[in-house]
């Protein structure tokens, strides 16, 4: 339990501030990080937790999946120092630069490095098809070369996704 101190009390204690030295390292990833959590510019130290901003209470596994998933990877750790750093080793350089426009008219962050997308593992692997969200190129898996190449069905995908942009579709709204 905490105890309050009572001003009278206060008047000769001294208040000192945890070290920043990790922090003023990690800047930018820490901001990511309190962006995410609702406390851009909060003052943190080289001591601060997840806990000190929110407490995960009973739904403590729905609210770290969101928190995960807004940060773009799992950790397990409460540290923003050790999930500052987890943030910057999972980007390994690469952070948002500018921005592009999608064919539905949404921005999207553009990184400054390549970054590799995890491919999808399928028995069937012929039935996937990835688009291009700012070209309309539709790539598929071409497993005799072993690489992507432009799909025969681009055409109809290309329609379909112009069909859902314009509401015409039910299907995926």
């Amino acid at each position: 339990m905490v105890k309050m101190l009572k001003p009278k009390e206060f008047k000769h204690k001294k208040i000192v501030l945890a070290s920043q030295k990790s922090i003023k390292k990690l800047q930018p990833w820490v901001d990511y990080i309190l962006a995410i959590l609702g406390h851009p510019g909060a003052l943190v130290t080289d001591e601060s937790y997840l806990t000190d901003f929110f407490d995960f209470g009973k739904e403590s596994k729905t609210a770290r999946k969101k928190f995960c998933d807004k940060l773009g990877f799992h950790t397990d750790s409460d540290s923003i120092i050790e999930i500052a750093q987890q943030l910057k080793n999972h980007f390994e350089g690469r952070y948002p630069t500018k921005t592009r426009k999608l064919i539905s008219g949404n921005n999207v962050l553009e990184f400054n490095k390549m970054v590799q997308l995890r491919a999808i593992e399928s028995k069937c692997p012929d039935k996937w098809h990835f688009v291009d969200a700012e070209t309309g190129d539709v790539w598929q898996w071409n497993w005799i070369d072993k690489k992507f190449e432009h799909s025969l069905l681009e055409k109809k995908i290309i329609q379909a996704i112009r069909k859902i942009k314009h509401g015409k579709s039910k299907r995926l709204s």
